[in-house]
């Protein structure tokens, strides 16, 4: 089985590849192949989602690229790819470049959008690539957040039965790394008769430890608001990027500061919740029709 994990964005993944890239030999033991083809720490497959590019195709970098990855899809029982970048991709560019890949399974997890918004918007200020305030981020990005739309996309790929959406609020209670390994991919190989499991269990302290230790971790809001204003500014590039470094040095600062704020707006917050209940609803009836919950992120 192969199984392409696409994030979401902000739930969990820099901590989940963190993992992952130091397990990579331990998983082969078990029988699971993360490929070294591209990969790096903390971003997973990033050479696998560029080499889905047409721009790449005369590259002779990613030609052996797409050769190596072939090579594993072809003489290797199990897979998995895992890279969030993967998430703004058009499925249909996957199968293009690696036929191989149709009969993936896709494990995806979901975030409630008004609190993946507004984090992977902090990240975007942070890193410097925003100067937009959060509406106008929020409109102008709106259509990357709509679950139902994204599970459609895959589906239509794929096929319904091969998309495993999962609640990110519900699965990080228990570590997510955990719960990728084993109620994720280790509950979709079990179904094919290879339980690895009880394997997996044996390396969750392992990975608690990392996921402490190298998550990506939430920058404060008012620190947020401060990158915002630099990034806005005329300055230029190096001296901005001289700034950003020397505010983000002193976490203990900004980490002693009270965190109840947020980034948006309680009525940003709300609209986004009400913007997305449809969508939500009908992720629900389709991936979880059994669910005792009123909608999609109830606990």
């Amino acid at each position: 089985m192969i199984i392409i994990h696409p994030g979401a964005p902000k739930t969990g993944t820099t901590a989940l590849q963190n993992f992952l890239f130091d397990a990579s030999d331990r998983l082969r033991e078990i029988g699971i192949e993360f490929p070294d083809c591209g990969l790096s720490r903390s971003g997973g497959h990033k050479d696998f989602r560029v080499s889905l590019n047409r721009s790449s195709l005369s590259d002779p970098y990613f030609d052996k690229i797409r050769s190596d990855f072939n090579g594993v899809f072809e003489t290797t029982k199990d897979v998995l790819i895992s890279c969030e970048l993967l998430w703004s991709v058009d499925p249909r560019r996957i199968i293009e470049s690696y036929p191989f890949l149709k009969d993936a399974h896709i494990l995806v997890y979901l975030r409630r959008q008004d609190s993946m918004i507004e984090s992977h918007y902090a990240q975007k200020v942070k890193g410097g690539v925003t100067e937009l305030l959060p509406k106008e981020f929020y409109r102008k990005n709106m259509l990357d957040y709509d679950y139902d739309a994204f599970c459609n996309n895959w589906a239509e790929v794929f096929g319904s039965k091969n998309v495993h959406p999962r609640i990110y609020e519900s699965s990080k209670k228990n570590g997510i790394v955990s719960d990728f390994l084993v109620k994720g991919i280790g509950s979709l190989l079990a179904s094919k008769g290879r339980d690895y499991r009880s394997d997996f269990k044996k390396l969750i302290e392992v990975a608690s430890d990392n996921a402490r230790k190298k998550s990506n971790l939430r920058i404060h809001p008012s620190l947020t608001k401060t990158l915002l204003a630099l990034n806005r500014t005329s300055a230029d590039a190096q001296t901005k990027e001289q700034l950003r470094r020397e505010l983000l040095k002193d976490f203990r600062l900004w980490n002693s500061l009270e965190k109840k704020e947020n980034i948006f707006s309680e009525s940003l917050l709300k609209k986004i919740t009400k913007d997305f209940e449809e969508s939500n609803s009908k992720v629900k009836s389709k991936y979880f029709p059994s669910a005792r919950r009123p909608n999609l992120f109830s606990n």
